[in-house]
């Protein structure tokens, strides 16, 4: 198994402060862009401060840190570990939102995956998505936990932290599936969707150019839309040793 990955993080044209943060494998970032290739088993997240809250780039910052102490870089968690450490996390942010006025209410989307040789785990709780591109199509993977779907404004109804006495308990989502030779998996905040179509990112990435390539342009597309909302996302082909 030989896993490339490209991520991404760039501050939008709205917010002024990034509320996104990256994990690639053990590496922790908030804006920029890191290329990595790992011949283990690995896990790549992204998180995302809730609009609308106060001091959410502490509070994706928080989530990934804790992830990175708390599961070693080449494990690949059990279903119930795996779960019950999210939720010890989610319980852990809730207790330092109350430390500081300005934390109160404090919240974060999530989503990633943990890799082995021969397999992947989903984890997701709010609207940022895994996407899969295969067979020259991109699809979600995952199911955005919003209300109000077919309109602009889309409240988020699963995310980690927020207001004790009205918090929304994150869904956590762990499917096992296993991957194929070439799969390209996209784990990206919502922002990406404001300046590509799953369409589009498929046309893109059907190219025969190299990954690192195919990131910039998006990348560079991005930016020349002037994308609304902050964006980061990791790029990652997996394939098999044995034939690459």
């Amino acid at each position: 198994m030989k896993i490339s990955a490209t991520g991404f993080s760039h501050i939008g044209t709205v917010r002024s402060i990034n509320q996104d943060a990256v994990l690639i494998h053990d590496k922790l970032f908030s804006f920029g862009i890191t290329e990595i290739e790992i011949r283990e088993n690995t896990r790549f997240f992204v998180a995302d401060g809730v609009g609308g809250m106060p001091s959410g780039d502490v509070a994706s910052n928080f989530v990934l840190k804790e992830i990175n102490q708390r599961f070693a870089p080449g494990s690949y968690p059990e279903r119930d570990e795996l779960m019950e450490t999210l939720i010890a996390i989610n319980r852990d942010l809730l207790d330092y939102s109350k430390t500081e006025q300005h934390l109160q209410g404090m919240a974060t989307t999530l989503s990633g995956m943990f890799f082995s040789k021969s397999e992947y785990r989903i984890v997701n709780a709010g609207d940022s998505k895994v996407l899969l591109f295969r067979d020259g199509k991109v699809t979600q993977l995952t199911v955005d936990d919003v209300i109000h779907v077919n309109e602009i404004y889309k409240p988020i109804t699963s995310y980690f932290g927020g207001i004790p006495h009205k918090m929304v308990f994150p869904f956590i989502s762990a499917d096992t599936q296993l991957w194929q030779d070439g799969d390209i998996f996209i784990v990206t905040t919502d922002g990406l969707a404001h300046c590509f179509s799953n369409d589009q990112l498929g046309a893109v990435l059907s190219n025969s150019k190299s990954l690192g390539e195919n990131v910039n342009f998006i990348l560079g597309k991005s930016l020349a839309v002037g994308a609304p909302d902050n964006i980061s996302c990791i790029f990652i082909r997996i394939t098999n040793q044995m034939n690459h």
